[in-house]
């Protein structure tokens, strides 16, 4: 992540509202974050459930060169009449790839993140912290494009052939990761299980908050993930976004940087516009899989090298900057 509606404003930046499919870009710009939720609701439970999650997983924590090319490989084997709504998609993944790693960075050091040597109680508070950030960012960043909603939900829907056909481009990307359980139906039950998630810890809000709080816990990631009715007073004060320009540290170089959220969102939207001309290039069979190789030059969605170690961060909540006087 960021979170979903971040990502969907980012698309609304974009131009997607305009396209000829842009349920499928809105859909494309969540990027592989459904498969996180596949199998969260353990009543409704598929076999292969952690192996869908991993799959999620390993696409953000990978160089995306293999397995997004054999995808855009695959839709110049599909129909003529379904390329485009595919390539609309595709065009939306990338969108999610270049928010992420150019905002990851900057979520990683201010939220925090778990040590080697924390416990299991330490790393899922961190897991939590790092939620709620994305959660309070999603509520800034919507605001300002007045299209915040507690039913971010609606944000997944399209026509379910649509989906069917989207959902089974996936099985291109399994090609290179090789996870066992992933058939051309993952994707789509993910995305339900994803929305159905967005709905318990969010609609209706009060009784969200209540149950998400007794059922995981106060410090709990599935509560991270729910929006507050206004931001909380504690929190009135602090710079999520990063406006004033406040120092803080790249995880995993240690390098001191100062860009705000809104700064690390223009970046992105450059890189998008570069992704645009790489998608065109390659329809048009003048760009190829080395171009885009270049391009992700090694970088997952968190925005570093997969095999790069974090060593710094600049925790952001009172509490903790508190603690460390």
């Amino acid at each position: 992540m960021p979170a979903i509606e971040t990502h969907y404003c980012f698309a609304l930046d974009e131009g997607v509202l305009k396209k000829k499919y842009p349920f499928a870009y809105f859909l494309g710009t969540q990027g592989p974050d459904p498969f996180f939720f596949f199998g969260q609701r353990p009543w409704k439970r598929q076999p292969f459930w952690r192996n869908v999650v991993s799959f999620g997983i390993e696409l953000h924590h990978s160089d995306l060169t293999n397995p997004y090319f054999l995808m855009l490989e695959e839709i110049k084997r599909r129909p003529s009449e379904d390329q485009e709504l595919l390539y609309s998609y595709m065009e939306g993944l990338f969108y999610h790839y270049v928010l992420d790693r150019n905002c990851h960075p900057y979520i990683i050091s201010r939220a925090g993140y778990a040590l080697e040597n924390d416990d299991k109680k330490m790393k899922k508070q961190w897991q939590a912290s790092h939620t709620y950030l994305e959660t309070l960012i999603d509520l800034l960043i919507a605001e300002e494009h007045h299209v915040f909603t507690r039913k971010a939900y609606r944000y997944l829907e399209a026509p379910y052939q649509e989906l069917v056909k989207i959902s089974s481009l996936w099985l291109a990307a399994n090609q290179a990761l090789k996870k066992e359980g992933i058939d051309e139906h993952s994707y789509l039950l993910a995305l339900n299980d994803y929305r159905k998630v967005l709905k318990l810890t969010n609609v209706p809000h009060f009784y969200s908050l209540f149950l998400t709080t007794i059922l995981m816990g106060k410090k709990s990631q599935v509560r991270a993930m729910n929006y507050p009715l206004k931001m909380p007073k504690k929190y009135r004060d602090v710079d999520f976004l990063n406006k004033n320009h406040t120092t803080w540290l790249d995880p995993v170089s240690g390098k001191k940087r100062d860009e705000s959220f809104l700064d690390l969102m223009q970046k992105a939207h450059e890189e998008a516009s570069y992704i645009s001309g790489f998608l065109k290039r390659y329809r048009q069979n003048e760009s190829n899989k080395e171009e885009l190789r270049k391009f992700v030059n090694g970088i997952d969605h968190e925005g570093f090298s997969p095999s790069s170690t974090k060593k710094y961060r600049s925790v952001i909540w009172p509490a903790y900057q508190k603690e460390r006087r």
